[in-house]
């Protein structure tokens, strides 16, 4: 779940510069990168990710995550 503000629906997502289409958008504040197994080889953790967040009105974002 990424918490944040002025998310729209059909927001392209990339991690490390790959899209991730399996998505969910829930609000404004509010999406969801689903994938089970998948996503968790994507985003490993002890391991900074860049995720890239554009909307399609061409707002955008990219922060580094790493978990724990």
């Amino acid at each position: 779940i990424v918490s944040g503000s002025r998310f729209q629906d059909d927001m392209d997502v990339f991690i490390n510069g790959s899209e991730w289409s399996n998505t969910r958008w829930k609000s404004e504040a509010r999406f969801v990168l689903k994938g089970g197994g998948s996503l968790k080889a994507a985003v490993p953790k002890n391991v900074p990710v860049s995720l890239r967040f554009v909307n399609p009105d061409g707002g955008e974002t990219t922060v580094t995550f790493q978990w724990p």
